[in-house]
């Protein structure tokens, strides 16, 4: 009886998360849709991981609560008594934290991976025909084109004979597109991944001392990298340096980093704790992951992420250099946290839970297929 619930709730677990993703993919197609969910991503993210926790918790009758887990929540509400935080501000961390609490405990099944991964294949193939440049950022269609560039990787992942030829348009194609979009980030995110995947041996990649420098410098450098980018810009450096496309290597992000800096320095604890209008854009995007996050809720809230991330990637290490898919998803991750050196996609309300499917996955490998269960306590 007790092992038929379980399946029962591992179905509906699997059918919030099927919802989920079509409708994430769906909105990149939809205009109208895209305006609805961005409107309220928050609600509908926060209604979507709670519901996730309970038939998690239902489907493994454990609850499982750390204190290491705790923590950014008790900063965050210690936060709002003395930061005038928005709602949405809030709502968005706790979304961020709840997701790194379950991020090691929803199994998914081999089987849902692969699926996953070829309905992947097929909406890649059909994105970059219809993929609408009028309506949205073309930074946004890369990061939804580096996505799926990973899972179509991944599919051939779980094949005995690999099919290069699928892999290699893929890759191909995204880096047309990169070019076509003048996108370096997304150019960059390509490079960045062929390197981890192709070219860096897996027990080099897998190696403790090795592992842990490639995520604190990402880390670090994403903040370093601003404060360079800003430095050289006002000491005229590089200034006849163009890009594959002719541009300047200076395109607005300066004055854009220089402003947000100033705000993070202003507000290094809790952060300003909500969207403000910047002098130098449009709006409060940064176009750095790291900076959006440190100038909304500040350094301490940011130390307790980077800790829970490396928590949560050094379980994944050791199995690096025993599964390719696991190294084609931890390569795919490190790659998203560098194009977030000038996006704000990894912790952005309608972006951030698909950037974390690819350590979801990892998660749920190791556990189907090296019966590791400890992974989830």
């Amino acid at each position: 009886m007790i092992l038929k619930s379980v399946k029962l709730y591992e179905k509906i677990t699997n059918m919030f998360l099927f919802f989920y993703i079509f409708l994430f993919f769906s909105q990149w197609i939809i205009p109208p849709l895209y305006s609805f969910i961005d409107r309220f991503a928050n609600h509908i993210n926060i209604l979507f991981l709670l519901s996730l926790n309970f038939f998690i918790i239902m489907s493994s009758q454990k609850i499982y609560i750390k204190f290491l887990f705790l923590i950014p929540f008790i900063i965050i509400l210690t936060n709002t008594i003395f930061v005038d935080y928005s709602m949405g501000s809030i709502i968005n961390a706790f979304n961020i934290f709840l997701l790194l609490m379950i991020v090691r405990k929803y199994k998914m099944s081999i089987d849902f991976i692969k699926k996953f991964c070829f309905i992947m294949i097929i909406y890649f193939f059909i994105y970059i025909n219809i993929a609408d440049t009028n309506y949205y950022n073309v930074n946004s269609i890369s990061y939804i084109l580096f996505n799926l560039m990973i899972y179509c990787v991944l599919f051939n992942d779980f094949k005995l004979k690999r099919n290069i030829l699928l892999e290699s348009v893929v890759i191909f194609i995204c880096i047309i597109k990169s070019i076509e979009y003048n996108s370096r980030a997304f150019t960059i995110g390509i490079i960045t991944f062929i390197l981890f995947r192709y070219i860096l041996n897996s027990k080099v990649l897998a190696n403790k001392f090795v592992y842990n420098l490639i995520i604190i410098s990402i880390f670090i450098g994403s903040i370093i990298f601003p404060y360079f980018y800003v430095y050289s810009y006002e000491n005229e450096m590089f200034m006849n340096v163009l890009d594959l496309n002719g541009r300047s290597l200076y395109t607005g992000r300066e004055y854009i980093w220089k402003e947000v800096l100033y705000i993070i320095k202003d507000n290094i604890f809790m952060g300003v704790g909500r969207p403000i209008q910047l002098h130098s854009f449009e709006s409060f995007n940064p176009h750095n992951a790291v900076l959006y996050f440190l100038a909304l809720y500040g350094v301490p809230l940011f130390i307790v992420f980077m800790i829970t991330m490396l928590y949560h990637l050094n379980i994944i290490r050791k199995y690096i250099s025993l599964d390719v898919r696991i190294k084609t998803l931890i390569s795919g991750f490190f790659s998203l946290l560098i194009i977030s050196f000038f996006e704000i996609n990894m912790f952005y309300r309608i972006t951030f839970i698909i950037s974390m499917f690819p350590i979801i996955f990892c998660f749920s490998i190791i556990y189907n297929d090296y019966n590791t269960k400890n992974i989830r306590n």
